[in-house]
C-alpha cells in the first residue's frame, strides 16, 4: 500500500484519509464540492495540530501527515498507479457505481476497488462494474471516528479469499482489528445495531428530548454502553443512520424487527 484514493470528504472519508496518512501512506482525497474538500483538508490539519498540542504526535509526525494527505479536484486526474480506492459517499447505489465506472478508465487493473457502504450489497455494486474489476472489488467498512475505532469489516464475495486475507494482514500490521464477514444486509455490526436504535425509538414513542436524554443516560450509566442510542445517532448522522436502517430492512424483505 503506497498510494490510496478516498472518494468523499465527509466525516467518514476524511477520517479514513487521516488514518491512512498517519500510516505514512500517500493519500489523495476527492470530493465533487471543491469548497467542501478544502474545508475537510483544513479540518484534518487542525485535528492534527490539536493532537500535537496534546502530545500525541511530534511536529515532524504532523508535518509528514499533512504532506501525505493531498486534495484531488478531478477523479480523472487520480494517480494511475493507485493501490486502493475507497468510496465513502452517499448511501445510494447509482452514485457509487458511477464513481467506480469513472475510475475504471483511470486506474490500473490491479487496483483494489472498495466501498465503505454500511448496508448496500457488495455483490450488487460489483456486478454493476466491468468484469475486469470483479476480482479486486471488496467492502471495507470503517467506523467513526476512523482514526480511533479499530474495527474494520472486510466484506468479501465469492472467490476473494486471497484479497481479503491480504487486507486482513495489512490492517492487523497497522493496528486495526479486521473482521472478514459475509455479504449480508448490515454485515455484522450494523445488522445488530439496528435494534439498538429501533427499539429506542419504539420505547420513546414520540419526539421528546427529555425521554431521549433519559434513555441515553440509562444505557450509558446503568447499561455500561459508551454512548446511548440517540447521542450515537447524532454522531453518525440521522440521514446516514436512516439509510442504513432502510437498507437492512429491505435486505431482509421488510422484516418488522428492522423497520425504520
Amino acid at each position: 500500500m503506497n498510494k490510496i484514493l478516498i472518494v468523499g470528504a465527509g466525516t467518514m472519508g476524511s477520517g479514513i484519509s487521516m488514518w491512512f496518512a498517519q500510516q505514512n501512506i500517500s493519500v489523495q482525497l476527492f470530493d465533487i464540492d471543491q469548497d467542501f474538500l478544502d474545508s475537510s483538508i483544513n479540518r484534518c490539519h487542525k485535528l492534527w495540530e490539536k493532537l500535537l498540542a496534546k502530545g500525541k504526535f511530534n511536529r515532524s509526525d504532523v508535518e509528514n501527515f499533512k504532506s501525505n494527505l493531498q486534495p484531488l479536484s478531478d477523479l480523472k486526474s487520480a494517480h494511475p498507479e493507485t493501490d486502493l480506492v475507497i468510496e465513502a459517499i452517499v448511501e445510494k447505489l447509482n452514485p457509487k457505481v458511477e464513481v467506480f465506472n469513472t475510475l475504471n478508465d483511470v486506474l490500473n487493473s490491479d487496483c483494489i476497488f472498495a466501498t465503505n457502504t454500511s448496508g448496500l450489497s457488495i455483490e450488487e455494486i460489483k456486478n454493476s462494474l466491468p468484469a475486469i474489476r470483479h476480482k479486486n472489488f471488496i467492502g471495507l467498512h470503517f467506523f467513526n471516528p476512523a482514526t480511533i475505532m479499530k474495527l474494520v469489516e472486510i466484506v468479501a464475495t465469492d472467490n476473494q479469499k486471497s484479497i481479503s486475507s491480504s487486507l486482513q494482514s495489512f490492517f492487523e500490521t497497522h493496528g486495526k482489528v479486521p473482521v472478514v464477514c459475509q455479504d449480508r444486509p448490515g454485515f455484522i455490526c450494523n445488522r445488530i445495531a439496528r435494534n439498538f436504535y429501533g427499539e429506542a425509538f419504539r420505547y420513546a414513542e414520540i419526539f421528546n428530548k427529555e425521554i431521549f436524554l433519559s434513555i441515553d443516560h440509562i444505557m450509558r450509566e446503568v447499561g455500561g454502553f459508551r454512548m446511548g442510542p440517540f447521542e450515537l445517532m447524532d454522531l453518525i448522522g440521522i440521514d446516514i443512520n436512516l439509510a442504513a436502517t432502510t437498507n437492512v430492512w429491505e435486505g431482509f424483505d421488510q422484516d418488522p424487527r428492522f423497520a425504520p
